[in-house]
């Protein structure tokens, strides 16, 4: 809406995504494009390491949690619906 008001294209001029926007990215004009994170998945594994390391046992170094990208809307005017 700021972007509209001060004469900015989306997405021609700037690009906007939107981290875990839910139903208010798509309400947007154009609609966002959106990072869903398994916030769930996250914290699960997050007190799993941080209890591994509580009992001096070896946990991972790197983990993995897949997420998902949604683009419903236009990318730098190239309609991707």
């Amino acid at each position: 809406m700021a972007c509209h008001s001060a004469g900015i294209k989306v997405p021609n001029t700037v690009a906007i995504a939107s981290l875990g926007g839910g139903v208010l990215s798509t309400v947007c004009s154009p609609a966002l494009t959106t990072v869903e994170f398994p916030w769930h998945d996250i914290g699960v594994k997050a007190g799993k390491a941080l209890l591994e390391l509580l009992n001096d046992k070896p946990g991972e170094k790197f983990i993995e949690i897949p997420s998902s990208a949604q683009s419903p809307g236009q990318y730098r005017g190239m309609n991707l619906v």
